[in-house]
């Protein structure tokens, strides 16, 4: 878990502030913001604005959005208390969010989210290039932080994509503990 949150968040921002070198602006700003997330992380909190689901997947969608510079538009039909699955579930989506902003090349990125009847679903989508799912190398970023992060909580996750079709990323978690709000 260590390692996946490290990639969802130093990793990431170092590849930015990497390709962004020559922007001393930016790259104070980035350093700064992951300064903040690491001591949180090492302090063991969470980020402010996580004690819902519809909250931190607006978390997640602002990071996202700061960090690449794409438009990341979110919609919660329905909201439910934030518990630790639930924010696994948030971080696999954030890195779908992530991997749209990085390879889709689409201007926005679209996160809706569901908690109804005990079934808590977060989609990614973009209208991006899209890919070819049986073939692409799916790397550290889809297997490890999204299907099996969202599998070792016996959730699952469906990927759809062509190529020039955009991509959809379904993470989703049957719990009977879930309330609506």
């Amino acid at each position: 878990e260590l390692a996946n949150r490290l990639h969802d968040s130093v990793l990431q921002t170092l590849v930015v502030m990497e390709s962004e070198a020559g922007n001393e602006k930016r790259v104070r700003s980035l350093a700064r913001k992951q300064t903040r997330e690491l001591r949180l992380m090492v302090q063991g909190s969470e980020p402010i604005g996580a004690d819902s689901l519809g909250a931190a997947i607006e978390g997640a969608a602002a990071s996202v959005s700061e960090l690449f510079g794409v438009e990341v538009s979110t919609v919660c039909r329905s909201d439910t208390e934030a518990s630790e699955s639930l924010l696994v579930l948030v971080s696999a989506a954030k890195e779908a969010m992530v991997n749209a902003a990085r390879h889709s090349g689409a201007d926005t990125i679209h996160v809706y989210s569901i908690s109804e009847d005990g079934l808590v679903a977060i989609f990614v989508r973009d209208d991006g290039v899209g890919f070819d799912v049986d073939t692409v190398d799916r790397g550290r970023g889809l297997d490890h932080s999204i299907r099996e992060r969202v599998e070792a909580l016996g959730g699952d996750v469906c990927i759809e994509s062509e190529p020039g079709e955009g991509t959809e990323v379904k993470v989703s978690l049957q719990k009977k503990e879930v309330s609506s709000r």
